[in-house]
């Protein structure tokens, strides 16, 4: 069986997160612009709507350099890694990942 764990982790591509935090972020700076907008009255209300719909922006910068980060990770590990070296669980696992490799 080649997952005898059964557990698989569906992690979306670097530039799908990308353009959905882009996406989800604009959408929600501009709704919290509007509330912000339609609850204020007074003027000096206004600059406190414009910091405050600034905050998803902030939430969507911050998700976005994680992605970069894992991404830049991702490739540093795959810049050092060596099949020889790679830790199975079982010798089963190592013959299954090495005749992977060598069919693909």
């Amino acid at each position: 069986k080649a997952n005898p764990a059964g557990k698989i982790v569906l992690a979306p591509l670097y530039i799908e997160a990308i353009v959905s935090s882009t996406m989800l972020g604009s959408y929600a700076v501009v709704v919290m612009f509007w509330l912000t907008q339609a609850m204020s009255v007074r003027l000096s209300f206004t600059y406190a709507g414009y910091i405050l719909s600034l905050i998803p922006a902030y939430i969507a910068f911050h998700f976005l350099r994680l992605c970069t980060r894992q991404k830049m990770q991702l490739v540093a590990e795959l810049k050092s890694f060596d099949v020889e070296l790679a830790e199975c669980r079982s010798p089963y696992d190592r013959e299954f990942v090495f005749e992977g490799i060598t069919t693909w």
